[in-house]
């Protein structure tokens, strides 16, 4: 429990090396245990601790696997946050990110808002790994969550990450126009 405590005062300070050891330790101290909510909550920190300290294949490890458990336990709200940030960060982009974010997706009703952030995930994830025909399909999806539910908040979502993917692809006007589409949103 206390390093459970610790872990997050250390996030909370940005001393990532020390959260990320702290977390270890908890997880490590309930070793043997069946899986539960405060054990995925610290896969979740253990994930974004090690994502902080670019220790990518913890990072992902900790992150699929409290995934994991919040979808088996039906807490889909839970699974779909933990797939937003694991499928949104450009460290962990790989094929098991769009099928991570894909599972996701599954769970959620088509039109929802957590459908819509996570079309964005997988349009960035698709689009880094060269699906950019796929990727524009998932980014259209996610546009017309934010257009149809007025989600100013998502809107700016799909237009950061698709940023990414766009100035990747080297379609450099087009970046420029979003880059520009974004700051407006941005400034609202």
């Amino acid at each position: 429990r206390y390093s459970g405590i610790a872990g997050r005062q250390a996030v909370a300070q940005s001393a990532y090396p020390e959260a990320a050891r702290h977390f270890r330790a908890a997880l490590s101290a309930r070793e043997g245990q069946e899986l539960d909510d405060e054990m995925a909550e610290l896969l979740v920190y253990l994930g974004r601790a090690a994502q902080s300290n670019d220790d990518v294949a913890e990072a992902w490890r900790s992150l699929r696997q409290a995934f994991d458990y919040y979808a088996r336990a039906g807490n889909i709200a839970r699974a779909v946050d933990v797939a937003y940030f694991a499928g949104s960060d450009l460290e962990l982009t790989r094929p098991s990110q769009a099928q991570l974010l894909e599972r996701a997706l599954a769970l959620v009703d088509e039109g929802s808002e957590g459908y819509g952030r996570l079309n964005a995930a997988l349009g960035q994830s698709l689009g880094m790994m060269g699906q950019v025909e796929l990727a524009d399909q998932a980014f259209a999806r996610a546009r017309d969550v934010a257009e149809r539910l007025k989600l100013p908040a998502l809107e700016l979502d799909v237009l950061r990450l698709s940023h990414y993917v766009i100035g990747f692809q080297m379609r450099l006007d087009e970046a420029i126009e979003i880059g520009d589409r974004t700051i407006a949103l941005a400034r609202q």
